[in-house]
């Protein structure tokens, strides 16, 4: 008799507590301290009690753009808290982008998608 295997259960970690906005919050902190300038759209709520991101153009633009001077790079990310998925128009921009960083030498483009199980990492590329 075959017996069935059971999909295991998730294990939640520490990460998966943090919400997308407090990891936004830690990741613009760690990059300014990194000497980064960074740009975050943040959606504001509207008279009639909508939430939405003053924007034109393409939806989907990553979360972050940061951009260090004196290493001569730009960084798009998009955050996900731990479980979150990608929207198509996300992807879009996300391979988008990712073509520009395939540009050569010296392109000076970086495109991540970034987790709060990837601060250790983060922190790495931010301090360089």
């Amino acid at each position: 008799m075959k017996r069935e295997m059971k999909k295991p259960k998730r294990v939640k970690t520490h990460f998966d507590v943090i919400g997308e906005k407090q990891f936004t919050d830690q990741v613009i902190a760690l990059a300014r301290w990194h000497k980064w300038r960074v740009y975050h759209a943040r959606p504001a709520l509207t008279k009639a009690g909508r939430w939405v991101t003053a924007m034109q153009g393409d939806i989907g633009f990553p979360d972050l753009c940061m951009a260090h001077a004196e290493r001569g790079l730009v960084i798009f990310a998009e955050l996900k808290a731990e479980g979150g998925r990608l929207s198509p128009k996300q992807i879009d921009w996300i391979d988008v982008l990712g073509e520009c960083q395939n540009g050569g030498p010296g392109a000076g483009v970086l495109v991540y998608v970034w987790r709060p199980s990837d601060v250790d990492v983060i922190e790495t590329i931010l301090k360089g």
